[in-house]
C-alpha cells in the first residue's frame, strides 16, 4: 500500500514534496524531499526499501551549488598563503609571488636569496600523517589518483626548481599555527640578514 502511494505520487509527476513513509513507532508520516530527489523517483518506480537506503545518502545541495562551492576553492591567494605573505613581509622581506617563468610557480619567490616557499593545503597535496589528509568516503578512487597527481607534481617541480639553483621550503597549512616555530623556521631557511 506504501509502495502503490508512492508510484502514485511520482507517475502522475506531481510536484509534492512530501513521501508517506513510516517512523520507529509504526505510524505514517511523510518526509520532506528535495526536488532533486522528486525528480529521480519521477523518472522511475522505486520499491520501497531501496528508497529508504538510497535517500539519506543523496546530497543535500543541488548540483549548481555544488559547482558553485567547488569553484569557490581557490589554487592561489589562499588564507594560509596570505597569512605566511604577511608574516614574511612583518621580517622584513620582499618577495615576488606565483612567479611564472619558474617550475611548478611558486607561491612565493625571493629572488635574492634564490629561494622558493610553497605552502600547501594539507588535504590537497597529501600532507602524510596530518589529520586534514585524510580521503574522503565517498569517489575515493577519484580523490586517490588527484591527490597522487598533486604529490607526483609537486615533486617534479621540486627538482626542476633545485636544478635551477633554487632552495625550496615547503610550509603545510597545519604547520601554521605555531608563530615562533614559523619564523624560526623560515630565518634559518634564508639565513640571517
Amino acid at each position: 500500500m506504501l509502495e502503490h502511494g508512492l508510484r502514485e505520487i511520482y507517475d502522475c509527476r506531481s510536484r509534492s514534496r512530501r513521501v508517506p513513509t513510516t517512523n520507529q513507532r509504526g505510524t505514517r508520516t511523510a518526509r520532506r524531499l528535495h526536488p532533486r530527489q522528486i525528480l529521480l523517483l519521477s523518472l522511475k518506480p522505486w520499491p520501497i526499501e531501496p528508497l529508504r537506503s538510497i535517500l539519506p545518502l543523496m546530497d543535500k545541495i543541488t548540483p549548481r551549488q555544488r559547482s558553485r562551492n567547488m569553484a569557490q576553492v581557490k589554487c592561489k591567494d589562499t588564507k594560509p598563503e596570505k597569512f605566511v605573505r604577511s608574516l614574511l613581509h612583518s621580517m622584513g622581506y620582499r618577495f615576488r609571488l606565483h612567479v611564472k617563468t619558474l617550475p611548478g610557480k611558486p607561491d612565493i619567490v625571493l629572488p635574492r636569496y634564490k629561494a622558493a616557499i610553497f605552502v600547501h593545503g594539507c588535504f590537497w597535496h597529501g600532507h602524510d600523517g596530518c589529520r586534514r589528509a585524510t580521503i574522503p568516503a565517498t569517489r575515493t578512487e577519484f580523490w586517490a589518483t588527484k591527490i597522487d597527481g598533486n604529490k607526483e607534481r609537486d615533486q617534479c617541480a621540486l627538482l626542476n626548481l633545485e636544478k635551477l639553483g633554487y632552495r625550496v621550503l615547503i610550509l603545510w597549512q597545519c604547520e601554521l599555527k605555531n608563530i615562533q616555530e614559523l619564523t624560526h623556521r623560515i630565518t634559518t631557511f634564508l639565513g640571517t640578514r
